[in-house]
C-alpha cells in the first residue's frame, strides 16, 4: 500500500492517511503508471499541481 507523507515522517496517522492511500492507488489504476514520482515530490514539499 501507500503511506501518507505525514505518517512516514512523523508517525501521525489519521483518516486523512487512508484518503491519501486510496487516492494514490486510484491514480495508479486510472493512469496505468506508478506514482513514485508523485510521492517523491510530495515528500519534498511540492504538490501534485507543481509536479
Amino acid at each position: 500500500g501507500y503511506m501518507a507523507p505525514e505518517y512516514a515522517m512523523d508517525g501521525v496517522f489519521s483518516t486523512k492517511s487512508d484518503v491519501y492511500s486510496f487516492g494514490a492507488l486510484l491514480f495508479e489504476i486510472i493512469s496505468g503508471q506508478l506514482n513514485s514520482a508523485i510521492i517523491s515530490a510530495t515528500l519534498q514539499g511540492r504538490g501534485l499541481v507543481e509536479h
